[in-house]
């Protein structure tokens, strides 16, 4: 079965214009080959054997360790910085928001909240109304959807916020039911989810070049969140990896706290993707400020331009249509206000020289 999977792999490699034939299975996929194999272990394991029986599946693997064929990480992810193969997927999947067809249109929805949220694939599909506060701004994935059996919390970005709204509307006139129990990324299959989403990652594909998968979505938001911070325990915090829960702080954190250090992160990274997508000409200047932080950055320069050292207070926002681009603080004073330089007499300073005179 590996022999077979390897072989498989390196005819992809040497024809990647070739497509890819689904159905393969363990023979045509090598790491399909070690997810069946990991999952015999564990049945072998779950059945009561008598003491002393050797898991056969357990022993193969310690037995050809290092010869069975290993697992290429994969590394690939949504450029959101400057990349314009990015900018085409981006624009083509709002272009599919608005598609007559319901199951194109919900699973468009569904991957712009995996690259907006970071969610594991099912943890995002098996999300439901009632899990959706739109007061508070938060979204929950409940413990039996995520990998470490533990609920976690997201924050509700305002652009997610109004893709939600939208798609509740959509499935209202649908005729899908839209109570806290029911699905938000709804299938017409009568109380079912949306699963299959492979149709609109080959429009996508087609319209940029790009193929992504959900897991390529999460290793985006991951990507992202790591080169505004660099910080991988805040990674961790945001897309709820186990490996996180070994840091002893972060146990402490409660939901709330850590939605609080999410939220500007999060909402700073909603208005790049935006930019990208050609929903927003404007940069702000403050946008990784908070709240709190912008009300003492604007008292601040209030007393800067009272006192003359600011000649113009730089705007807190984004610029309007009308008006001209955000100017950064100006340091440099009109001459008309510029404070006088300070006088140097040859009693202070000896001409030519870097040291006071000494007193006589």
């Amino acid at each position: 079965m590996f022999q077979a999977a390897e072989i498989a792999r390196a005819e992809r490699e040497a024809h990647p214009e070739k497509k890819r034939e689904r159905g393969a299975g363990p023979r045509g996929d090598v790491a399909s080959a070690w997810k069946l194999l990991r999952h015999c272990s564990a049945a072998w394991s779950a059945e009561e054997r008598p003491k002393g029986v050797v898991n056969q599946f357990a022993a193969f693997r310690k037995r050809h360790k290092k010869t069975l064929p290993k697992v290429e990480r994969r590394r690939t992810s949504l450029q959101t910085h400057g990349s314009h193969a990015s900018a085409r997927w981006l624009k083509a999947l709002l272009a599919e928001r608005e598609s007559k067809n319901h199951t194109m249109a919900v699973a468009a929805d569904y991957f712009l909240c995996l690259l907006l949220w970071g969610g594991r694939r099912v943890e995002v599909q098996k999300v439901r109304w009632s899990d959706i506060d739109f007061e508070v701004g938060t979204v929950r994935y409940r413990e039996a959807h995520t990998k470490t059996r533990r609920a976690l919390v997201v924050p509700l970005t305002p652009w997610a916020a109004e893709v939600l709204r939208e798609r509740k509307a959509k499935n209202k006139a649908a005729g899908l039911g839209v109570a806290g129990d029911d699905w938000v990324f709804a299938s017409k299959m009568d109380g079912k989810h949306l699963v299959e989403v492979r149709d609109i990652q080959e429009a996508l594909r087609s319209t940029s070049g790009i193929w992504l998968g959900p897991h390529d979505l999460r290793r985006t938001v991951a990507s992202d969140l790591f080169g505004d911070t660099q910080n991988l325990d805040t990674v961790g915090l945001a897309l709820g990896h186990s490996g996180s829960e070994e840091n002893v702080s972060a146990g402490y954190v409660v939901d709330m706290e850590r939605l609080r250090a999410l939220r500007p992160l999060y909402e700073a990274r909603e208005r790049r993707l935006r930019q990208v997508a050609g929903l927003e000409t404007d940069i702000d200047p403050l946008a990784h400020f908070t709240s709190e932080q912008r009300a003492v950055y604007r008292a601040a320069m209030e007393m800067l331009k009272a006192s003359g050292i600011v000649s113009q207070l730089a705007p807190v926002g984004p610029k309007t249509a009308e008006g001209p681009p955000p100017a950064s603080v100006r340091t440099v004073q009109d001459e008309s206000s510029a404070a006088p330089a300070l006088p140097t007499t040859s009693r202070t300073v000896r001409q030519g020289r870097g040291r006071p005179r000494q007193p006589r």
